[in-house]
């Protein structure tokens, strides 16, 4: 698949501004459907449902890239993360799907190292953790320790060096817009769908402004992982 059709497109455009038309932010005579463009619709050409990957984007990683970008300029320590392990319970996923919403918590509260069954009688629902999945989840209950502590993902104490073992988690800012990857490999990214959160954020605000650097578009609801954001300094 090289494009989506005109057809389809516009039945997007439909489903889009129908379940989001309250959070548009239009002038009084413009069209809010004009603002869903075919450029923002073709980053998800290779998608497998291009609805549902623009909907996940507009209800999770666009509000949580724009909660980090305003609370980091509000100098507070700020570290973004996506979870991108499919777990090895994901039995009857579609290949597609890596991590579903909350998944990461498991990880968070150490269930790897519980393995117990949800449903002794169905051996589909078992939670059979890997060994892959205990390094894991022994290393997001760090990170996740170190902050509450420190409200630095990678240190254990005020006054101690960095955790060995441990890959850096880098700080949040404007500038470099660095986030963590969680997944068997950790590794840090640079710059969270960019070009699909500008768009969206377009979108919303009915301009062309640069989505992030002109008017920013929030949404009213809870926001948690698959991305999501630590943030320390608020309280």
């Amino acid at each position: 698949l090289s494009h989506i059709s005109e057809e389809s497109k516009d039945a997007i455009r439909r489903k889009i501004y129908g379940g989001f038309n309250d959070h548009f932010q239009c002038e009084e005579g413009d069209d809010p459907s004009a603002f869903i463009s075919d450029a923002l619709l073709d980053l998800y050409v290779t998608e497998q449902d291009p609805y549902q990957q623009i909907v996940g984007d507009i209800v999770m990683t666009v509000p949580t890239a724009n909660t980090a970008l305003y609370t980091a300029d509000a100098d507070n320590s700020v570290y973004l993360y996506e979870f991108k392990h499919r777990p090895s319970w994901h039995h009857s996923k579609p290949d597609h799907v890596r991590a579903d919403h909350g998944d990461e918590l498991l990880f968070v509260f150490g269930a790897p190292f519980f393995d117990w069954p949800r449903n002794p009688e169905d051996p589909a629902w078992r939670l059979n953790f890997t060994e892959e999945e205990r390094v894991l989840s022994r290393k997001v209950l760090t990170y996740w320790t170190n902050f509450v502590k420190t409200g630095d993902p990678n240190r254990r104490g005020m006054d101690t060096e960095v955790t060995r073992d441990l890959e850096k988690w880098p700080r949040y800012s404007r500038e470099g817009q660095a986030y963590l990857q969680l997944d068997s490999d950790i590794s840090a990214a640079h710059c969270l769908k960019a070009r699909k959160v500008r768009l969206i954020n377009d979108m919303l605000t009915c301009t062309t402004s640069g989505g992030l650097l002109g008017r920013t578009w929030t949404m009213t609801i809870s926001v948690y992982p698959l991305v999501s954001v630590l943030y320390h300094g608020l309280l």
